[in-house]
C-alpha cells in the first residue's frame, strides 16, 4: 500500500498509531487494493460489533459481503481477527475493537456450513 496516511489516527513523534477499526469506519471499504482486502473486511467486521454490540453483526457482514469466498478465507480471517485482538492489550485506544475481534475470531472458528454458528442458515 502506496498510501497510508488515511489509516493513521496519529502522526506525531513517539505517538504514531493505525486507527482502531471504529475510528476507520467505512474508509476505503470496497476500494481497489486494500479496501476489497481481507483484512479491510475484517476491521469493518470488528468495527461492526464494536457499534452493536453483536457477535452476529461482525460475522453477517462476512457472510454478506464475501458470500463466494468467505468459506476459502475463514482461516486467514480468524489469524487476521487474533492479530487485531492482541492490539487491545497492546494499545489502549484499541481495547473496544479489539475485544469484539477477540469474539469475532471465536464465532468464526465454530460456524459452520448449512448451520452457522448461531443456527442460522446462511
Amino acid at each position: 500500500m502506496r498510501e497510508y496516511r488515511s489509516l493513521l489516527a496519529d502522526t506525531r513523534a513517539n505517538e504514531t498509531r493505525l486507527k482502531t477499526a471504529t475510528e476507520l469506519g467505512a474508509r476505503l471499504l470496497g476500494d481497489a487494493g486494500f479496501g476489497a482486502s481481507p483484512t479491510r473486511h475484517a476491521l469493518f467486521a470488528v468495527r461492526e460489533i464494536a457499534r452493536t454490540e453483536e457477535v452476529a453483526a461482525g460475522r453477517n457482514w462476512f457472510h454478506n459481503e464475501l458470500k463466494d469466498t468467505y468459506w476459502s478465507l475463514r482461516k486467514s480471517l480468524i489469524e487476521v481477527l487474533r492479530y487485531l485482538s492482541r492490539m487491545g492489550i497492546r494499545v489502549s485506544a484499541w481495547q473496544k475493537d479489539g475485544a469484539s475481534a477477540m469474539l469475532l475470531a471465536g464465532a468464526l472458528e465454530n460456524d459452520h456450513p448449512g448451520g452457522g454458528v448461531f443456527g442460522e442458515n446462511k
